[in-house]
């Protein structure tokens, strides 16, 4: 006789053992590919609903045929570290090495201010002798070394960077950096919550200096370092695939399979005893496999939207965790790209260039695919991508094509002079109307206590991506892996 047995996840079972867990993740993004990724490599049964028609959130490659021959085009993130902490044991368990593409030259980077481009140092000599810092702010720097440490949640980046390394380097360096990172204020943003390692490098170390060098020579930390990525060591550089950032969330769908399903809006949770069922929106219509998972409860619920989606879909059920997902605003980009000859070797061999404010140039800054990375333009050919708007220039997105172009172009010369592909053979906008999350000081506090609030009041249901634990590809992965690993580990599944 056959007896009724409770799983992990404590859903009965009509058999000799536990029936898997069942899993709904909302949002394929990067997080809620991983998360899901995570939790089907886990044993349990996992259903990703998409609304869009394609996977990658504002990851995006597309390739443009011109005349000359083709362009492939980042219409989103354009790359990640090679420090990067969940992408690389993504990278080998979906088999993608064969098709990873390391940044090729020497990689120089620049910041455009006070009329001029400043390249960032790429040693010691020229972070001695190079024109990126005045001598006095330089000296500045180098004096964080003494600075006391303060433990400040609080602090914006800003304040934080100035206290300790100078208003100098404060205003010139990290205030671009932020719009780049960001396309926010450095002022705005909190230390511990948009850049939470470099803060507890004065958490942990009492300063920045002292906890880089740290990090490079402490084989403690590095063995850390590497369990987080699954043992596999560090790549240097920047780094991206063959076909563009969109071979990874496609390769991550494939080995979904019919887990996913595409084109198909979430409206509303609904409670069903101890599990979730979830509604979709009236406008869509379910293939017959989503509505064959739509018809079951399921044991838990990964959340894997934009923090305003995210708020929606809990408000019914919990307000405050609702109201802390809202007090997370997004910043808006355009990103325009252009491409054409070459014939001059115009473009510089180098990543691109951040653009302080107060110059002039609707830029946020001007990245150089093309320089960067092989098969990114023709023989012969350029790519730039110069990315406008952010939190200074919000109505970017309303913007017509025609106007977008001609500040891009405007900027791009501005940057890297007229002989970049002038006039451009290839033309693409790209609007995000509410692209990257901003981390005002206090964020991650928020988020924590949202957490808190759903365990009490949602048991079940699981917050992960760019909204709640890092902008980055990287730290997207990270949070849905996270997840998905919390989970397992609730259910005490191996």
């Amino acid at each position: 006789m056959t007896v009724a047995t409770a799983s992990p996840a404590g859903r009965a079972s009509q058999g000799d053992g536990p029936a898997p867990a069942r899993v709904a993740v909302v949002g394929a993004g990067i997080a809620g590919l991983s998360a899901a990724l995570t939790l089907q490599d886990g044993g349990c049964e996992v259903a990703l609903f998409e609304a869009s028609a394609r996977v990658g959130g504002k990851i995006g490659s597309a390739v443009c045929q011109t005349p000359a021959g083709a362009f492939l085009l980042e219409r989103g993130p354009n790359s990640f570290l090679g420090s990067a902490r969940a992408l690389w044991p993504l990278v080998a368990r979906l088999g993608l090495a064969d098709r990873l593409s390391p940044a090729q030259g020497r990689g120089a980077r620049w910041v455009f201010r006070d009329g001029r481009l400043r390249q960032l140092p790429l040693g010691p000599l020229s972070a001695l002798f190079g024109n990126w810092l005045p001598f006095s702010a330089k000296l500045r720097l180098a004096s964080e070394l003494f600075v006391a440490a303060r433990r400040d949640e609080g602090e914006t980046l800003h304040d934080f960077v100035a206290r300790r390394c100078g208003v100098a380097f404060a205003e010139g360096m990290i205030g671009p950096f932020a719009s780049g990172v960001y396309a926010g204020d450095a002022r705005q943003l909190g230390a511990a919550d948009a850049f939470p390692r470099m803060w507890r490098l004065e958490a942990d170390h009492g300063g920045l200096i002292r906890g880089a060098l740290a990090r490079m020579f402490s084989p403690q930390l590095q063995r850390a370092l590497r369990d987080e990525r699954g043992g596999l060591p560090a790549r240097p550089g920047l780094w991206n695939f063959d076909g563009g950032m969109q071979v990874l969330p496609d390769a991550i769908a494939a080995a979904l399979g019919p887990r996913l399903h595409l084109s198909l809006a979430i409206a509303a949770l609904r409670r069903d005893g101890a599990r979730w069922r979830l509604e979709p929106d009236a406008a869509s219509a379910p293939k017959a496999s989503a509505a064959a998972s739509l018809s079951q409860a399921f044991d838990a619920v990964v959340l894997a939207l934009p923090p305003a989606a995210t708020a929606a879909l809990l408000a019914p059920h919990d307000g405050a965790a609702a109201r802390a997902l809202q007090a997370t605003p997004l910043a808006p980009v355009a990103i325009v790209h252009l491409g054409g000859e070459d014939p001059d070797a115009a473009c510089p061999d180098g990543f691109g260039a951040l653009v302080a404010r107060g110059e002039g140039i609707d830029a946020l800054g001007v990245l150089l695919p093309s320089a960067l990375f092989a098969g990114r333009a023709p023989a012969g050919m350029a790519l730039s991508a110069i990315f406008l708007g952010g939190v200074h220039d919000p109505a970017v997105v309303g913007r017509d094509d025609g106007d977008l172009i001609d500040r891009a172009i405007a900027g791009r010369s501005a940057v890297f002079g007229p002989a970049l592909h002038r006039p451009p053979m290839l033309v693409s906008v790209t609007r995000w109307p509410a692209a990257i999350p901003q981390y005002m000081p206090g964020h991650r506090s928020r988020i924590a206590a949202a957490r808190a609030d759903l365990a009490r009041s949602c048991p079940g249901v699981e917050l992960a991506g760019a909204g709640c634990d890092g902008v980055s590809v990287d730290d997207a992965a990270a949070s849905g892996v996270a997840v998905g690993r919390r989970l397992l580990t609730t259910w005490g599944a191996p």
